[in-house]
This record gives structure tokens, sequence and C-alpha cells, in this order.
């Protein structure tokens, strides 16, 4: 970003964003591993950031860099990610893969939510590898 009204955009958008995702400064931060008051200073357009955290930025509220900088104004969403807000199951079976939980553990996990709530998964198509015949 090298003009004053691209700084100003980054700004607004920033603000717009964080709020719009209900954190604060200082969670944000927190995320971002830096203090609130580099946050401030962004949403007052006295810094900006360095590329690394424009693109984590982009990345956490869904956002391209592009749009973030006032460059267009499309915001182009990147990608849409289970809202885990309100699927903590979700969270917690992508935790336990990141972490290393065997393939075979998950794949019981899933049989069993297939078993005991079998109405869910109806139409689903099966991707094992053993449905060559149907």
């Amino acid at each position: 970003m090298d003009t004053e009204s691209n700084k100003k955009v980054f700004a607004e958008r920033l603000k717009k964003v964080r709020t719009e995702k209900g954190l604060s400064q200082y969670k944000l931060a927190d995320i971002m591993k830096c203090a609130r008051t580099t946050i401030s200073a962004y949403e007052l357009g006295r810094n900006e950031p360095s590329y690394s955290d424009l693109i984590k930025l982009s990345k956490l509220f869904n956002v391209s860099a592009e749009w973030l900088m006032g460059n267009t104004n499309d915001p182009i969403i990147l990608e849409k990610k289970p809202d885990t807000k309100t699927n903590p199951g979700v969270l917690l079976l992508q935790r336990a893969a990141e972490e290393g939980m065997p393939e075979n553990e998950l794949e019981d996990i899933l049989s069993y939510a297939k078993f005991r709530f079998p109405e869910r998964f109806k139409g689903l198509v099966e991707t094992d590898g053993n449905d060559e015949n149907k």
C-alpha cells in the first residue's frame, strides 16, 4: 500500500471485517500475535501491515488482500469454512486429525456416527473405494 487513500481504505475495511466477526482489537491482536496498539494503528491508518500480516488478515477474514488494500471493490470471498461456533464436532475432528489421530480411529468415529444417526447420512456418496460394482 503506497497511497494515503489506500491506507484509509485498508483502515476502514479492517475495522469493518473485524467488527462483523465480533472480534475486539484485543482478540484480533491475540490471533495475530501482536500488540493491540498495532491493530489500533492499522485501523487509524497510522501503520500498514507487513506483507505476511496482510496475508494472515486476508485468510482470517476470508477476503482477498486486494480488497483489504483498496485495490478492488469486490471482496472475493476466498472459501467457505464450517462455522465451528455452531459445529464444535467439526472443529474437534479437524483438530484430532491435525494432531495426528490415526486414520483408522477417525474412520471409527465416522462409522459410529453413521450407525447412530443413519438418517443424516442418507444419500451421501461413499468414497472408500468399495463402490466398484455400483
